[in-house]
């Protein structure tokens, strides 16, 4: 089988994409753009608390000595 080949118009593939293609944007225009706003919002509130997590869990790693040194060139 060659990777790609069932991904032509007229493939069950294609037309699956498609659908899910025209699922996602007829669900944006018809929750409109208030309440895609407010998942915008969520997620990117997600992302800040994933970010603040990392960052905590990577202190005991960082090492002052590395921070101040100069680099070599």
């Amino acid at each position: 089988m060659i990777p790609g080949r069932d991904n032509y118009p007229g493939s069950n593939r294609f037309a699956t994409s498609v659908f899910i293609f025209t699922l996602v944007i007829g669900s944006v225009v018809t929750l409109g753009t208030g309440s895609v706003d407010i998942i915008n919002r969520s997620l990117f509130t997600l992302k800040l608390i994933a970010l603040v997590i990392i960052l905590v869990l990577l202190m005991p790693k960082v090492s002052l000595d590395y921070l101040l040194e100069l680099p070599v060139h």
